[in-house]
This record gives structure tokens, C-alpha cells and sequence, in this order.
């Protein structure tokens, strides 16, 4: 028997520990002892004190809820795992962001932007990949105004721009100014399917499933 097995033997029952520690081993006493010590339910308690915290008061043995061989919380790892998913989750969005750009990109590549700089005045027709250059599409700065329009008696708000401004190169003051892009309002919405063409699709989706 280990000094730890008497440790919790003497937190268990001091009597018993006491027996173990100072009687002969060929004693009725010690052999008492040994008997009550080898019962399937103390040991049971024993096994209990040897796989929780606990500690001895007055009243008797108090077991602690958290097993002492319970892992810590790694929390480097909670934290690794959880970088990790933002940025699994910023890669997923861009690559969709991509997508839709050049999905939409193609359809605007034909859009033709009537630019009036803000400078000189002139006004003049660019493409779309002179309008919007640059990193998200180059310097822009704009206001939005909203209109309501009735369907079937309810009203539905219907956003435009009061003003929209790109920085691009002028021509005429050769460098990037200003320019206000008088027909934004009537090509903003290229590149995306109207309601017609939505509709379209839902109805060749379905006939396709039949």
C-alpha cells in the first residue's frame, strides 16, 4: 500500500489509517482494517477522492464537481480555430465579390457614362472602364434621394441619386478632377437581370425540372 492510498485512506476514515500506519500486519486489528479498506465501496470512495479535487473539513470529506484529470481549456486553440474561420469565411466573400464583378462587369462593358467635369465644364462620353478604375472602383462621393411608387396599393421606395461624382482624368485640365455623371440614374442597373429577365429564368428553371 502507497503512502498516497494511506493519505486518502486517513482523509477517508483516520481510524483506519491510524490501524494501517502502527499495528502489527498479523493483527486482528490490521487485518480489520485491511478487510473494511478492500470493500468494493470504499474503494469506490477512494477512486473517487483520487480523480477529484476535495478537501477534509469538520463535517467530512467535501468533493470538488471538476475531475482533477479534466483538461484546461486550450484557449490558443479556441482562438486559432476562430481566426481561422473569419478568415476562411473573408476568402469566401471576396471570391464571391469577384464573381459577381466580373459576372456584372461583362454586361457594363458596353455602358456608355456621360461625364460633365466640375472644373472646366466639358462634358463628353466615357466607358465603364475609364469611369470606374482603381481599387473599389476609384474616389466617389455621391447623395441618395428615395421616391415611392404604388404596387397593388402599397408603397415601395425607389432609390436614386441626387448627385454622383467620379474622380477621373479630364482631358481638358489634364489631370483627375471631379466629374458628375449626368445619367447614372439611367444606367446604374445595367450589368444587373431586370424583373423580366428574373421572371425568365425562374420559368426555364422550372420547366427544366419537369
Amino acid at each position: 500500500m502507497t503512502e498516497e492510498d494511506l493519505k486518502i485512506i486517513e482523509d477517508l476514515a483516520p481510524y483506519l489509517a491510524n490501524t494501517l500506519r502502527n499495528e502489527n500486519p498479523d493483527s486482528t486489528a490490521y487485518k480489520a482494517a485491511m478487510k473494511t479498506v478492500e470493500s468494493p465501496e470504499f474503494q469506490a470512495r477512494m477512486d473517487v477522492l483520487r480523480t477529484h479535487e476535495y478537501t477534509v473539513t469538520t463535517q467530512g470529506v467535501v468533493i470538488a464537481d471538476t475531475p482533477t484529470n479534466s483538461e484546461p481549456t486550450n484557449w490558443g486553440a479556441v482562438i486559432g480555430i476562430l481566426l481561422g474561420s473569419i478568415a476562411l469565411l473573408f476568402v469566401i466573400i471576396v471570391l464571391i465579390l469577384r464573381l459577381l464583378i466580373k459576372v456584372i462587369g461583362k454586361r457594363k462593358k458596353d455602358t456608355i457614362y456621360v461625364c460633365t467635369c466640375t472644373k472646366c465644364k466639358n462634358t463628353r462620353e466615357e466607358k465603364y472602364e475609364n469611369v470606374f478604375k482603381g481599387l473599389m472602383g476609384g474616389m466617389t462621393r455621391y447623395s441618395e434621394k428615395y421616391k415611392m411608387k404604388k404596387s397593388f396599393g402599397i408603397g415601395i421606395g425607389t432609390a436614386y441619386f441626387g448627385h454622383y461624382q467620379k474622380k477621373i482624368y479630364c482631358p481638358t485640365c489634364n489631370k483627375k478632377t471631379w466629374h458628375e455623371i449626368e445619367n447614372i440614374n439611367d444606367v446604374m442597373y445595367d450589368g444587373l437581370p431586370t424583373l423580366k429577365e428574373a421572371r425568365d429564368r425562374m420559368f426555364e428553371k422550372e420547366m427544366n425540372k419537369q
